[in-house]
């Protein structure tokens, strides 16, 4: 499903499988006031989540690098293991930069990417390197078109 995000000037492709939790639900769940668009579906019985998360504003590409460190660096502070950094050229040009990470038992692959000069992120739990899960993650970002 094609998402529209109008205050931001941004849309992107969202698997049909997943429904968008309501702006109005966000209090409710704790959720940031960063936060732009959630997504969940069920797996079995186990939900999964996507959460696409607005940060603060980076027009020159040295301020883009420089604000995905702060990001790591923040979560390394909150016990967070990385494992790997890279980045990835979309088919489209887009650059979507990588974070692999363990936390607890868990572990997430976190993009980040630029819109309008806005750094945007979101995470997803993954098993493998590019499972499945990852691949979800790619798609939605590689579908991203600035309005």
């Amino acid at each position: 499903m094609k998402i529209i995000n109008n205050d931001y000037g941004f849309s992107f492709e969202v698997g049909d499988a997943y429904t968008e939790i309501k702006k109005s639900d966000y209090k409710k769940f704790h959720l940031e006031e960063s936060t732009l668009h959630v997504f969940t579906k069920l797996e079995g019985k186990t939900p999964k989540s996507i959460s696409i998360i607005r940060d603060d504003e980076c027009p020159q590409d040295s301020q883009y690098l420089q604000l995905i460190q702060l990001n790591i660096n923040n979560m390394q502070k909150m016990g967070m293991e990385i494992l790997n950094r890279s980045f990835i050229t979309a088919e489209n040009g887009r650059r979507i930069d990588k974070t692999i990470c363990v936390f607890k038992d868990l572990k997430f692959c976190v993009y980040f990417t630029r819109v309008k000069n806005i750094l945007i992120s979101a995470s997803i739990v993954i098993n493998a390197d590019r499972d499945k899960n990852e691949v979800e993650l790619y798609n939605i970002f590689a579908s991203i078109r600035e309005l």
